[in-house]
């Protein structure tokens, strides 16, 4: 901490840094608008306060414009006009705070988000975040998932990571066919059977045209729906 006689530099220092400036600091108050901001409070360094000198306050309402605090961290002089601030930058905040599991109220890192659709968050000591369900396949399997692995939830409920609920998935397109084939299986109960996406009645796999493109090598929409839209098209584009 600072001696009187550097608390006594800071503020005078300042006080010329503000009255050269030319910029009114006193109170915004219509009774109290002509009055003139002026220095407030004894000069020293309290026992157990941060704060050092009080610097200026308004003539009618005596309220408290701007202070001179010492920072927590680095035991500088800063100017600010909120009195419960006891760092002086972010930097000195990000060192004078303790982290993750050195905090008070530390609870084991576990994150839970308000939105159901996000992933919930371990953050370990040594300032890494990891997902919890990748922690738990991998505390199962007993060793590092690859690279492209992805862990698909059975019930769609992302924050639910009991291990029953966990499917490891080797690359993002079987992901997604693990995806698809439930879509399939809760709209017609089997997957033998396709909904189409023009007419919506449900048929059999046999009365969808071939598509390479898609996960099940069948056309979205059924023969008779794809006939007639074949017909318009070759209507719409006949040459005249």
């Amino acid at each position: 901490m600072r001696s009187n006689g550097d608390a006594q530099f800071c503020v005078a220092r300042a006080l010329t840094f503000l009255r050269c400036s030319g910029k009114s600091r006193s109170c915004k108050s219509q009774e109290h608008r002509n009055h003139f901001p002026y220095p407030v409070g004894p000069p020293g360094v309290p026992a157990l306060l941060p704060n050092l000198e009080v610097l200026h306050g308004c003539h009618g309402c005596g309220r408290i414009h701007v202070r001179i605090l010492e920072c927590y961290f680095c035991k500088k002089c800063f100017k600010t006009s909120r009195p419960e601030r006891i760092f002086c930058s972010r930097k000195c905040y990000r060192k004078g705070v303790p982290r993750l599991d050195k905090h008070h109220s530390w609870r084991g890192g576990r994150w839970v988000r308000s939105n159901p659709k996000s992933y919930i968050d371990l953050y370990k000591g040594n300032k890494t975040k990891v997902k919890e369900h990748r922690a738990i396949a991998e505390n199962a399997l007993g060793h590092q998932l690859p690279q492209r692995a992805e862990i698909h939830h059975w019930d769609d409920n992302k924050q639910n990571n009991a291990s029953s609920n966990l499917v490891i998935c080797q690359n993002h397109r079987y992901h997604r066919l693990l995806h698809a084939r439930k879509r399939r299986f809760e709209q017609t109960g089997s997957l033998q059977l396709k909904k189409c996406s023009v007419c919506g009645i449900i048929k059999s796999l046999d009365d969808f045209h071939v598509d390479r493109t898609s996960w099940d090598e069948k056309n979205c929409r059924c023969k008779s729906c794809d006939s007639i839209k074949g017909m318009q098209w070759r209507k719409k584009h006949k040459r005249r």
